[in-house]
């Protein structure tokens, strides 16, 4: 009979092939539990961590692992728990290769997150100006509404991010749209009594 301090993997692999069918068996049935939870653990972090990871990613800006969990098959429309997809998170902070990419591989441009907000109205309600310059040349739509009804201009001037406004003034000036800009600074104006210029 071996002790404890004679065990050694390959003693045991040697004393296994001397085993009974039954004593294989019961050694089979004693670690096919732990194989089974193991896989199934696996499988449920492959469908719920790696979406986390990907909003996460974004967030960061960190361009390789978005790329890697893309092309893992991660859902790239895939929303946290208040409605935030990666779109948004990336936008909202400033990352405008990570949006690039995303929308490269068929993010929305105008889908909306929490608060019903697209991700030009997370990009300039933190005065991201380069992120704001790139939804606007690449197709943003300025008329959409958050859920308060605020637009993407609105919300930039709200939050004193002036700089932000006038890209997006120039945008609208290019566009022929000059009216509409004049009274988005005059609900501003009007709801918050601040001084524009």
């Amino acid at each position: 009979m071996l002790n404890g301090s004679e065990l050694h993997p390959n003693t045991v692999c040697m004393y296994s092939v001397g085993m009974s069918s039954k004593a294989k068996m019961a050694i089979f049935w004693a670690v096919f539990p732990l194989v089974v939870i193991l896989s199934l653990h696996y499988a449920l972090s492959q469908l719920f961590f790696y979406p986390r990871n990907l909003l996460d990613a974004a967030e960061r800006g960190d361009l390789a692992t978005v790329t890697i969990l893309l092309d893992k098959g991660v859902d790239l429309n895939t929303k946290d728990g208040w409605g935030g997809t990666p779109i948004k998170y990336a936008a909202a902070n400033g990352h405008t290769e990570t949006v690039a990419l995303l929308l490269q591989r068929g993010a929305g441009i105008n889908s909306k997150s929490t608060l019903d907000r697209t991700p030009l109205m997370y990009a300039a309600n933190n005065g991201r100006d380069e992120t704001v310059k790139f939804l606007l040349d690449n197709g943003a739509d300025l008329s959409l509404k958050d859920e308060e009804g605020n637009t993407a201009l609105m919300l930039a001037v709200e939050r004193r991010h002036y700089s932000t406004a006038s890209i997006i003034e120039e945008y609208l000036d290019h566009r022929g749209k000059m009216p509409l800009r004049k009274r988005y600074y005059v609900e501003i104006e009007e709801s918050h009594n601040c001084l524009i210029r």
